[in-house]
């Protein structure tokens, strides 16, 4: 047993020795190669193998610091150049990066915004905006030849149908014919024209040849004899008298007209200042229309000529008031007289034939029918507010917001580049304001090529519709400048109207281009022509200027267009004096509107028919567009066959007023039909 056990023992021991020895060996020989080769040219050591990885773990982080170290002194030594160079290529990247994801988003927000605003434009087309038009080369000018309208025509017809029912008598005086001299036979002749290039019935007779019924025609007889005196006032309520110049007044203290009138007349102190002839808006006259029609005899005109009823009167020679109200004729429906300084022109005039035409008519006691010329009988005139926006476009806010606040419609004429700065300003159509082009650069028509004042006026036409988002309907050219080409590119733009110069001295529309333009003239003065005089710096000048000219135009039944620009009436001065020109605006009578509504309605009523029998009134509509909720006036209804014209007047001196609901294009109403 106890061999066993010491068996055991040197088993143990022998291995115990063995594992000493083997370790020993094994150190040894690491040693051994650890001092002879103890790093490599890198400075690491060399541990190759699995074994000195194993039993040297302590080296293998040593090689591991050295490298780190190494690295580390090799940034640190890195060359400027080096440095800069991964700098920039660093920086650079991160710049392409950051660019590459906004325009990412951009673009993402680009598309966007190129669909919100392509389905805007799509959503104008339909509603007939942005509308591209065809250029025509070839058509190089328009006309601003008065167009001749379908109720003009109609209207002059009818008054020839009602002189045509009359005795007409164009009066003779041999006798006296020397004393008369020499008006009394220019005026004769002119009147025989007159009446015979209208082919209307007459015969010539003496004083003394006068029959009841009769309308007689005495063309400036200044002298005549105690007879024929007799025989004028023996025929008062018998016969309808047109007297022209002063019949009687030198064998008389008074003149025969003012002994059967009762109207006195006063020395003219101006004999020798020659003043135009304006009209007065009714019977289907040009309101405010001045012609040089100059009386043949002045030597004495009617006091107290305000309170007349009258078609004409003196006016300044460009349409402005003058100190002295005088009119040109007067009708007095208690003595069937009519008095008129005018006699015919020599040549043929549309306006001033109609003129002479509606003095037979009014002095006739006969029928007449016409459309009330602002649309309601009650509108005795039209006034509109119009801001030309040039320079000074931000000034622009200013009227928007006065105007918005007073309730008054306005026009506003925007030049579309100046528009196009300034993004911030609210321009929408809102009930009170229309937007119309003053062109897209605000440089003179005229100074352009017929191909480039037509892709202007394109250009402007779109930018104003896009951004207002409602049609434009009409142009103020700049500087007030437009001349036959520049009025076919009007034209071939589609625009409805011009707002422009009143070389025709007028205070109504026209059609003009062949019926395709309403030209509506700028009446009198604009703030312009107050700087000018240096009202602008006086607000009561400026503000009593404005009042005057107003009620000027108003008392002519015209339309009263008032020019203002953002760099003057938009100066604090004169801004204040537009504020109380516009608070203290008297509105009764008035139809104030804006311009776009007024060509409109101008169009509307010049294609309007209007016919009588005596037993109905037929209205024709031969207009593209139909035409809604107007008025028509009859005067005189007590001379018309139908009873129903008849109701609710009861003298000759009212006149009948009949309101139009619609009439369609091609279609026509009735009024008064089987009572």
């Amino acid at each position: 047993m106890s061999n066993v056990k010491e068996i055991f023992n040197i088993l143990l021991l022998s291995i115990s020795l063995s594992t000493v020895l083997i370790t020993l060996v094994s150190f040894i020989i690491f040693k051994f190669r650890y001092n002879y080769n103890k790093k490599d040219k890198q400075g690491l050591y060399q541990l190759k193998g699995s074994f000195f990885k194993r039993f040297a773990p302590h080296l293998e982080i040593e090689n591991a610091k050295v490298v780190e170290e190494r690295k580390l002194l090799a940034r640190k030594s890195m060359s400027p150049q080096k440095k800069l160079i991964i700098t920039f290529a660093s920086f650079t990247f991160f710049i392409f990066a950051f660019l590459s994801a906004e325009n990412y988003l951009t673009f993402r927000k680009q598309i966007a915004k190129n669909n919100k605003d392509a389905n805007r434009i799509k959503q104008l087309v339909r509603q007939g905006l942005l509308q591209k038009r065809d250029f025509n080369p070839l058509k190089t000018q328009a006309t601003f030849e008065e167009f001749f309208t379908v109720r003009q025509k109609t209207q002059y017809k009818n008054l020839l149908n009602a002189a045509n029912k009359l005795n007409v008598v164009l009066i003779i005086d041999r006798r006296n014919s020397e004393k008369n001299q020499p008006n009394y036979n220019i005026a004769f002749e002119r009147w025989k024209q007159f009446l015979n290039r209208n082919e209307i019935p007459y015969r010539i007779s003496g004083i003394s040849g006068i029959r009841e019924g009769d309308f007689i025609i005495l063309p400036q007889l200044r002298y005549l004899s105690s007879e024929q005196i007799a025989k004028l006032k023996e025929s008062v309520g018998k016969s309808k008298m047109l007297f022209t110049g002063l019949p009687g007044k030198s064998n008389s203290m008074n003149s025969i007209v003012q002994e059967l009138t009762k109207i006195k007349f006063i020395e003219n102190k101006k004999t020798d200042l020659f003043l135009p002839t304006q009209l007065i808006g009714t019977m289907g006259m040009p309101a405010g229309l001045t012609l040089p029609w100059y009386p043949l005899d002045q030597v004495q005109i009617p006091a107290g000529s305000k309170e007349l009823q009258s078609f004409s009167r003196v006016s300044g020679h460009n349409g402005e008031p003058i100190e002295d109200y005088v009119v040109r004729d007067f009708y007095s429906r208690e003595s069937g007289v009519t008095w008129t300084m005018l006699d015919p022109l020599e040549k043929a005039s549309f306006h001033a034939d109609y003129f002479l035409l509606a003095l037979i008519t009014r002095g006739s006691d006969s029928s007449f029918i016409e459309i009330a010329n602002w649309k309601r009988d009650e509108n005795k005139a039209v006034f509109s507010m119009t801001v030309d926006s040039e320079d000074k476009f931000e000034r622009i806010d200013k009227f928007l917001e006065l105007f918005k606040k007073e309730k008054l419609k306005a026009s506003f004429f925007l030049v579309s580049d100046l528009m196009n700065e300034f993004k911030d300003i609210e321009l929408k159509e809102n009930g009170l304001f229309e937007f119309a082009t003053h062109t897209n650069d605000h440089k003179s028509m005229l100074s352009k090529t017929l191909k480039q004042q037509f892709f202007d006026l394109e250009e402007s036409r779109f930018d104003i519709e896009e951004r207002v988002g409602s049609r434009v309907h009409g142009i103020r050219p700049p500087k007030e400048e437009v001349n036959e080409e520049a009025l076919s590119a009007i034209v071939q733009n589609g625009f409805e109207y011009v707002f422009g110069p009143n070389k025709k001295l007028s205070f109504s529309p026209e059609i003009v281009a062949e019926g395709d333009i309403v030209f509506l003239p700028r009446t009198l003065s604009d703030d312009f022509e107050f700087y000018k005089n240096k009202f602008i710096i006086k607000q009561n000048l400026m503000l009593r200027a404005m009042e005057r000219e107003l009620d000027w135009i108003k008392s002519s039944n015209g339309a009263h267009f008032l020019s203002l620009h953002t760099q003057i009436a938009g100066e604090d001065l004169p801004f204040k004096t537009i504020e109380m020109f516009v608070k203290d605006l008297k509105r009764d009578g008035l139809w104030i509107t804006t311009v776009d509504k007024v060509s409109t309605w101008w169009r509307e009523k010049e294609s309007l028919e209007i016919n009588s029998n005596g037993k109905s009134v037929e209205i024709r509509n031969h207009g593209k567009d139909t035409v809604k909720d107007f008025d028509i006036r009859i005067y005189n209804p007590m001379n018309l066959d139908s009873s129903c014209f008849k109701r609710g007047v009861s003298s000759y001196s009212e006149h009948l007023v009949l309101r139009v609901a619609e009439i369609k294009p091609g279609d026509s109403v009735s009024l008064c039909v089987g009572d």
